[in-house]
């Protein structure tokens, strides 16, 4: 999954709001990200981070914040704002994929986009609530 993902950091822009087909002018969101993500290897994820959650953890095997680091894995963690979720995917090397709307490196110009950075910085800045993967 990865080897889908890191082609787009640093290159596609973070928009709220954009849906699937904006992945196609690469522009994300956290949930687009995780969904195009998944689709790429043959699942069908629902639309928002809530409902994604619901779905991985009917279908798929919950995982504990120490054992997060698996390739694959949906990490959802509260944004800044209590209500909302906020989801990456980790690629099983230490690191999270995302998109988010900050920018998360004074490298990257703008205010956003596909990031990876450790998991350890994706969760301490957010409260974790839940990793999940999905296994063939």
């Amino acid at each position: 999954m990865k080897n889908f993902l890191r082609p787009l950091v640093g290159v596609a822009q973070y928009r709220r709001g954009a849906g699937m087909s904006d992945l196609e002018k690469l522009v994300v969101n956290c949930w687009t990200l995780v969904k195009w993500a998944y689709k790429q290897c043959g699942f069908q994820l629902p639309d928002f981070p809530t409902e994604q959650r619901e779905f991985l953890s009917e279908n798929g095997e919950e995982l504990t914040l120490q054992d997060v680091d698996v390739a694959g894995a949906v990490v959802f963690v509260h944004s800044r704002l209590p209500k909302y979720l906020h989801v990456g995917i980790a690629t099983g090397e230490g690191t999270v994929i995302h998109a988010t709307n900050r920018r998360e490196t004074q490298s990257l110009a703008g205010s956003g986009g596909v990031f990876e950075v450790p998991i350890d910085d994706f969760v301490s800045e957010r409260t974790f609530r839940g990793a999940y993967l999905i296994r063939r």
